[in-house]
């Protein structure tokens, strides 16, 4: 296996070397979703920085801010030509995102568009009726408006919000658009057979955490080119170091070629299992969605409401729990008998819950 990834390696350029990463990538989140993914080819591109933003960004970076409400002021205190270059750079980023989405569509993908708010639709209409121009005179009339007058608005605004968020939610996470349509928005509820948007979201972000952090039980970093020879010679490692300081670069070859290798092995292993870990860990996590969860202990239903007592919310996480525990000790069985029959009683329909999701 490691010799044909060698030999594919050798002859395929570093791009097309992460375009196959990636396409490998999609390939188990589509098996573990059931989604589609968007090709390897196809590129999110985000909308520039605005000006304000680049200037808060510029002074976070060299320190002068420390805290984010100095930003607002400092922007207010700059003259029209201290601002320019900021604008001049947004415009020029801008021109290019457009020149990028207008030459090749199929390559870039733009950024969803946030839906108007709901006060900006009822600007657009009156705009569009010829009743008044001015924003400010929009803000006024709109501010007198019932709130029954403002629910369509609002009502609006919330729909298209929802198709929104899985729209972002298809472009941030490589899906094609349109994959998350038939997942329904149930917030913490769910179906018993899919995830919902939210979920889907947190896991494929999991997923991607997975795929970019350490692995742990992998096997030891290879032992370089000098350390290879010292093995090989057996000699130790003072006698080693005189011999290698002495060797051409010729003779030095197989000892660099070996350590290339072992590199390249330990590489693929390290992409294999990190691929192979988030998987598990998916599916692991998809096959636990519509189960019941077990209920809370007695002692933690007591412990919950009694750090709720504010003397004792106050305290340090350690002290609360050693003297809850002391608490709980201290009860008489007639007092924790209302925190004993609520989990029994918890129990009983967890398991019926239980044996109903076997059937």
């Amino acid at each position: 296996m490691f010799a044909l990834r060698r030999r594919l390696s050798a002859r395929v350029p570093l791009r097309a070397v992460s375009l196959l990463r990636r396409w490998r990538h999609n390939n188990i989140i589509e098996k573990a979703f059931q989604l589609r993914t968007t090709p390897p080819v196809v590129q999110i591109l985000k909308y520039p920085d605005s000006a304000y933003t680049r200037f808060l960004r510029e002074l976070w970076a060299d320190g002068t801010v420390k805290h984010v409400a100095e930003g607002p002021k400092l922007w207010r205190d700059l003259s029209d030509a201290e601002r320019k270059p900021y604008f001049d750079a947004f415009k020029v980023d801008v021109i290019q995102y457009k020149k990028l989405l207008r030459d090749d569509p199929h390559k870039y993908r733009a950024e969803p568009a946030r839906p108007l708010a709901p006060h900006l639709r009822f600007f657009r209409e009156q705009h569009a009726s010829g009743c008044f121009k001015s924003l400010s005179r929009s803000h006024a009339m709109w501010a007198m408006l019932s709130e029954d007058q403002k629910q369509p608005y609002t009502d609006a605004f919330n729909a298209d919000m929802v198709t929104y968020r899985k729209r972002k939610l298809e472009w941030t996470r490589g899906l094609v658009e349109g994959s998350l349509d038939g997942i329904q928005w149930t917030g913490n509820v769910l179906d018993g057979s899919t995830p919902t948007r939210r979920q889907l979201g947190v896991r494929t972000s999991k997923f991607r955490q997975f795929l970019a952090g350490p692995i742990k039980s992998l096997p030891p970093r290879p032992r370089n080119s000098f350390h290879q020879f010292r093995k090989s010679s057996g000699l130790t490692i003072t006698a080693a170091g005189s011999v290698w300081r002495q060797m051409t670069d010729e003779e030095k070859k197989p000892f660099e070629e070996a350590y290339a290798r072992e590199l390249e092995e330990k590489g693929y292993t390290t992409e294999v299992r990190r691929e192979l870990t988030a998987l598990t860990v998916i599916r692991r996590t998809l096959r636990r969605v519509g189960h019941p969860r077990r209920p809370a202990p007695a002692y933690l239903k007591f412990y919950q409401e009694w750090v709720k007592a504010p003397e004792v919310n106050c305290l340090p996480t350690g002290e609360r729990a050693t003297l809850a525990g002391q608490a709980w000790r201290r009860l008489t069985d007639q007092e924790k008998a209302p925190y004993l029959e609520a989990f029994a009683a918890a129990m009983a329909e967890y398991r019926a819950r239980q044996q109903l999701k076997a059937k």
